[in-house]
């Protein structure tokens, strides 16, 4: 008797996310999913095939965002509770949308056109959307983008956040004495420096006088002394492009993406770097009454750019001067 009522409750229409890309990236995904769900009465069902080939490639990204929240059912996971001509739908569509993608001024001319296309089969196919959350037509519709667009998670992200079920009781030993520090200090502020496969692809990377003027903007507003916390996914190099200046410094290392991103929610300004990681980091954050944030102009797109930026982020070119882009 209870599992008909358990059944006649549970949603009909589900929403299948296909993840890509990193925990950042899985953070803006899953957003734009579950405020798509919670707009039509869904459920949220993850993919994660883009994951299973992934020690293949070069710079490894996992399967992290069921780590960090609670609210997502494993049980879901794989194909059962969708039909296997959804997923062949599916793979025909982002194989076309993948080499339409290829043909940019074509794209950026037909984009509304190209998203109703794929409308009509249920996907719902971007780069970063308009903000606005779409209404369901079938009641299985894919996901399938970065959706990297500030509106969509302010419209879910108490939710979010009330599912965070990532503790510090599952901190390493490593991880656990950075957070003491961070407790323990004054006007903490996380610095968040970006390299990786940005060096690779030559994305914009945030130069050193960027983060030299964030620190001393915030040391301005707080009126005192600073207790920095450095993340980076190359310590050394991030060593080499502040290190001389400050001695103060405390160097996040020998941790996890997951422990990362807890441990920069926990201090009180935020130096973010054009990155989604450190984006979520501030977001994420218990200090919402009195957190400064400083942030880059320039940030890494394809196609479509996104709509990051808040009204409080206090906004620095490479020079270190304020330079808030316009209609962002």
């Amino acid at each position: 008797m209870l599992k008909k009522t358990i059944e006649k409750e549970s949603p009909k229409k589900i929403v299948v996310l296909r993840l890509i890309g990193g925990l950042g990236n899985q953070l803006f995904e899953y957003a734009f999913a579950l405020a798509m769900a919670k707009k039509n009465c869904a459920r949220v069902l993850i993919d994660t095939r883009e994951y299973e080939d992934a020690r293949s490639k070069k710079y490894v990204r996992d399967f992290e965002l069921g780590i960090y929240f609670s609210n997502i059912d494993t049980n879901l996971f794989g194909t059962k509770k969708v039909p296997k001509f959804s997923f062949i739908k599916f793979e025909i569509c982002k194989k076309i949308f993948s080499t339409v993608k290829l043909f940019e001024n074509f794209f950026k001319k037909n984009n509304k056109k190209i998203f109703k296309f794929f409308k009509f089969f249920g996907m719902n196919f971007c780069e970063h959307g308009n903000g606005v959350v779409p209404c369901m037509k079938k009641k299985i519709e894919y996901v399938y983008g970065f959706f990297q667009n500030v509106d969509y998670v302010n419209k879910i992200l108490d939710e979010i956040k009330s599912n965070i079920k990532f503790t510090d009781k599952q901190l390493s030993d490593a991880a656990s004495k950075f957070l003491m520090q961070i407790q323990q200090s004054e006007n903490s502020v996380m610095i968040h420096i970006r390299r990786g496969d940005y060096v690779d692809i030559s994305w914009p990377l945030c130069s050193r006088d960027y983060y030299l003027n964030a620190i001393k903007i915030i040391k301005q507003k707080v009126g005192g002394e600073l207790s920095i916390f450095v993340f980076s996914d190359d310590i050394q190099k991030a060593k080499e492009l502040l290190g001389d200046d400050y001695n103060n410094l405390v160097w996040i290392e020998n941790t996890s993406t997951c422990e990362d991103l807890y441990l920069m929610s926990q201090c009180e300004h935020f130096i973010i770097a054009n990155s989604t990681f450190s984006w979520w980091g501030e977001k994420l954050s218990k200090n919402q009454l009195n957190k400064i944030v400083i942030a880059p102009d320039e940030w890494p797109y394809v196609l479509e750019k996104a709509n990051l930026y808040e009204d409080y982020y206090i906004v620095l070119n490479n020079d270190g001067e304020n330079n808030r882009p316009v209609c962002q």
